[in-house]
């Protein structure tokens, strides 16, 4: 029986998957390396603007001013620091992506709807500058304190590098404690009170 066989001489017979399927993983390769240099780069921008001091308890709290986007503000409200000196205040930093702050913020919103007639202060800063999602978030959780937007700058002064962060600043604008991760309202209200309210 003889060989029927038929031997190609065409050197391109039968690659044509096989360069195909190499030039796909090649692009596929350069979209993930990509991607990897936007995450390194994104990350190396937030460490690099992160004060190489952050405050601490006991020393002035770096004042700033943040536009309110929650529903009980007057168009153009801005929610300013120096302009709260003789009361407590409760500084929040959040981000709608964030699951903890899910948690938090109607904690912190119990918080400032006790004690906000006895003299506090609260502002809720989202620290991606994403206005409309945070609108939705903080109407989604029926929040009712003051939230602020800011696309990161309020957060680098404070040296803020993960969320859900609070910070308690007292009535001459010095910062007094700072909770990291999620607190139960009792444990807010305690450090509150510690500081001084009417």
């Amino acid at each position: 029986m003889s060989d029927q066989r038929v031997h190609s001489d065409d050197p391109d017979d039968g690659e044509g998957p096989v360069r195909h399927d190499s030039m796909t993983t090649r692009v596929i390769s350069w979209i993930l390396i990509g991607l990897f240099v936007v995450i390194i780069a994104n990350e190396a921008r937030r460490w690099l603007s992160v004060p190489s001091s952050p405050p601490q308890g006991g020393r002035s709290a770096p004042d700033f001013s943040v536009p309110r986007i929650d529903a009980a503000a007057s168009p153009g409200e801005r929610f300013e620091l120096s302009a709260q000196r003789g009361h407590p205040v409760l500084i929040d930093f959040w981000a709608t992506w964030c699951g903890p702050c899910k948690e938090s913020l109607p904690l912190i919103d119990q918080v400032h709807t006790q004690l906000q007639p006895r003299g506090l202060r609260t502002i809720a800063i989202e620290i991606d500058g994403a206005e409309a999602k945070a609108k939705q978030f903080a109407m989604a959780l029926g929040l009712k304190l003051p939230i602020g937007s800011d696309p990161g700058t309020v957060s680098a002064r404070y040296g803020i590098t993960q969320i859900p962060v609070t910070v308690l600043i007292d009535a001459e604008g010095q910062v007094r404690q700072i909770f990291r991760g999620v607190h139960s309202a009792e444990e807010l209200t305690r450090a509150i009170e510690a500081v001084g309210l009417r």
